[in-house]
């Protein structure tokens, strides 16, 4: 080879190093396109998901799906660093866990009309006309709307009508799956009715979900879970509903992650005492973040101006009980490696707490609103709680507004120690059927499960019988401050709300709780921006300031 050639190859070679790997690329996808074209362009555009999946996708490329589009069929994303969409216009594209149960016929029966299908695996659960129906365990019990049983391959659903209802059934257990990768951009889409888990974020770092709508899974409907670091994850400006378990479930080891702007609804809806229910639906939540009891496997998190509302169950039957049905739930959370954050949320109507700090350290409650929250009996709107031989230390729990509900806050333990250091302070609490305040159990500071707690510069509204208890129930300030050892410095009386009864908790012109806080500890998150001096105001919102995001 000569060296002219040489040269010119030299200069190829150095071309093609600068230029490096391939630009990124677009595809499309609709229900319409063809798995044989290029995919390149809406002209050329992929028809399935299992398209998208066995294709070899760069980092950077985009995915783009047909808006109106509907895929029934399961997607687990190929590479890290992709980001999938829409395109067009109309409703968001849907990616489905179930399917359309189609050739159904009439059957009359002495309480009405049943309609009877084929479909050949059990379903998880069927939606009928849109609602999801009830399982129950026989096909004589068929017998109101939306009832269904399956068997041997033949579903029955009750549906009162002359013209066959839309029936679908779940049959694939997750419908969006990250599948360990990192870096991907899930942006403006539907993800539904799993028979698990809609959306699995897996164990990959830095990924995102936003903008999207998540509904009605059996069990979860967002979940990032796993032994390895799943790190700085973000679920953002979403609406996740009708969920049989959590909206939202982060466990593991895990750092960094922020849940913002969601509005979370009609959640932790089933149970596992249904028929066809699930073990899984035991403990649930609309948020639940759980540390699997080990030091050290959560550290920095941000819970912040999220609109969660209506956790109750959707059925009757079984037992309503503490287990379920809470707002945003921390679980094992031990010695975090930074201090999680709950902040600007507003919770309303959950049948168990508002906000439960269980089992766990080192968390900041702040300037959420909670409202009517914890109607099941012995559950508070915002509850720190040690339990089953582990405590829980040095939380903070400022300038909250609870209304309603069965206790405001709640500080305790049971059958454990090390309830200590929590600090109560800044607080509005009115309006509940039980304390107010109730600090026991070591949340009173009895030396034996519990010290060093404090609580301050609070407002439990006006004094009455046994308005408050911190060991012993008290129906007067003098008597709180007498058994808690000094002066608490509440503010006594009327807080002054505009109109709680409507969901106004502003305070109004001459409220005692207008300066009367401290900022003391206040040290991150939205105190900053949200006091005016030393002397903050008690509650969530300033006075003549509305700060809230979704929902405020």
């Amino acid at each position: 080879m000569n060296t002219r050639r040489i040269c010119l190859l030299l200069t190829v070679l150095a071309v093609l190093f600068v230029a490096g790997p391939a630009m990124a690329a677009t595809y499309f996808v609709s229900p319409a396109g063809n798995d044989g074209a290029a995919g390149t362009s809406q002209g050329t555009a992929w028809k399935s998901l299992a398209k998208v999946a066995s294709s070899a996708l760069r980092a950077g490329d985009v995915v783009q799906l047909a808006r109106g589009g509907v895929w029934r069929e399961s997607l687990s994303l190929p590479s890290s660093g992709i980001t999938l969409t829409a395109y067009g216009s109309g409703n968001a594209p849907v990616i489905s866990g179930a399917n359309i149960v189609s050739g159904m016929y009439a059957e009359a029966q002495s309480a009405g009309v049943t309609w009877i299908g084929s479909i050949s695996t059990q379903p998880a659960q069927v939606f009928v006309n849109g609602v999801r129906g009830q399982r129950v365990g026989s096909a004589g019990e068929v017998n109101a709307a939306r009832k269904w049983h399956w068997s041997n391959g033949r579903l029955t659903v009750f549906w009162d009508s002359g013209s066959a209802p839309a029936v679908e059934a779940s049959l694939r257990q997750t419908v969006l799956n990250y599948n360990g990768h990192s870096n991907v951009v899930v942006d403006g889409l539907r993800i539904e009715r799993a028979t698990d888990t809609c959306v699995n974020m897996g164990v990959g770092n830095s990924n995102v979900l936003r903008n999207s709508v998540v509904a009605d899974s059996f069990i979860k409907g967002v979940r990032s879970s796993g032994e390895a670091q799943h790190n700085n994850g973000r679920i953002e400006d979403n609406k996740i509903f009708g969920c049989g378990a959590e909206g939202i479930l982060l466990d593991g080891r895990m750092t960094g992650w922020v849940v913002q702007r969601n509005e979370i609804y009609n959640c932790a809806q089933l149970h596992n005492e249904l028929v066809g229910g699930h073990a899984q639906q035991e403990w649930s939540g609309a948020i639940k973040v759980w540390g699997w009891i080990k030091a050290g496997y959560v550290g920095t998190l941000t819970i912040q101006n999220n609109y969660i509302h209506d956790i109750q169950p959707q059925f009757g039957a079984g037992s309503v009980d503490h287990k379920r049905y809470v707002g945003i739930w921390l679980d094992e959370l031990i010695d975090p490696t930074g201090r999680p954050l709950i902040a600007r949320n507003r919770i309303v109507n959950t049948a168990s707490r508002g906000i439960f700090v269980e089992k766990s350290s080192n968390v900041d409650v702040a300037y959420n609103l909670v409202e009517r929250c914890a109607s099941i009996q012995y559950c508070a709107g915002i509850q720190i709680e040690g339990n089953y031989g582990q405590g829980a230390h040095d939380n903070h729990v400022f300038n909250n507004t609870i209304y309603g509900g069965y206790w405001g806050i709640a500080i305790k333990t049971f059958e454990a120690k090390g309830l200590a250091n929590n600090v109560v302070r800044n607080n509005i609490i009115s309006d509940t059927e039980a304390e107010r305040l109730y600090a026991v159990d070591g949340g009173d500071n009895n030396g034996v499960n519990g010290s060093g707690n404090i609580y301050e510069y609070n407002s439990f509204g006006p004094q009455s019988s046994g308005f408050v208890r911190f060991g012993p129930s008290c129906s007067t300030y003098d008597c709180l401050d007498k058994h808690y050892r000094r002066p608490m410095n509440n503010v006594r009386g009327d807080p002054l709300l505009v109109d709680p009864a409507n969901g106004d908790f502003r305070l109004r012109a001459g409220s005692p709780c207008i300066n009367a806080g401290k900022v003391r500890g206040m040290t991150r998150g939205p105190s900053a921006a949200r006091v005016k001096s030393d002397a903050p105001d008690l509650g969530a919102l300033e006075y003549r300031r509305v700060d809230f995001g979704s929902g405020g």
